[in-house]
């Protein structure tokens, strides 16, 4: 029923390689990063007692984290139509042994390696009179990011109607 958060003033810094590629074409661009991480920083949980009481804290990652994530978006114009598509992926490969005295080692390794697949489509008309209208819709699906699990898809979609009183006019 209680959690604790702590601190730990002994973390290692963490340290970070980067390669990114970034190439654009007409309307599409084509991003992707790749991340080797050593002494990551996560948040970890702790049993404190048999009284429900759990402790939260930051610790170091023994294992390196290799993140990866690759987007396509391709934004075309068609009249007053400017839709704005965006489809990709980010992962963070990562395995992790953990004490379990129910194994015959006394440990077992856990595996973060399922993938997030991101999906977003946002289209805007631009009318007469300074109007503009927008259906935009934002799909997350189930993943994990280092020690992450999310179990549950997301789903969010909107409908927007907005017009410009001012005489700066929409951007188009």
């Amino acid at each position: 029923p209680y959690s604790y958060q702590q601190g730990d003033p002994k973390l290692k810094n963490q340290n970070s390689q980067n390669i990114d590629a970034n190439v654009h074409w007409k309307v599409l661009n084509l991003s992707a990063s790749y991340s080797r991480i050593t002494n990551s920083f996560v948040e970890w949980s702790y049993v404190h007692n048999d009284e429900g009481v759990i402790v939260i804290r930051n610790i170091n990652l023994d294992e390196p984290v290799n993140q990866f994530s690759a987007f396509l978006n391709a934004s075309p114009t068609f009249g007053v139509y400017s839709p704005n598509w965006t489809a990709g992926f980010q992962s963070a490969y990562l395995t992790k042994t953990l004490a379990d005295p129910r194994e015959a080692s006394d440990a077992r390794k856990i595996r973060y390696h399922k993938p997030i697949y991101v999906f977003n489509c946002n289209n805007a008309i631009r009318l007469k009179g300074n109007w503009q209208l927008e259906a935009n819709m934002y799909c997350q699906f189930k993943g994990e990011w280092k020690t992450y699990r999310l179990d549950n898809n997301v789903y969010n979609l909107n409908f927007v109607a907005q017009k410009s009183f001012l005489k700066d006019k929409m951007k188009k």
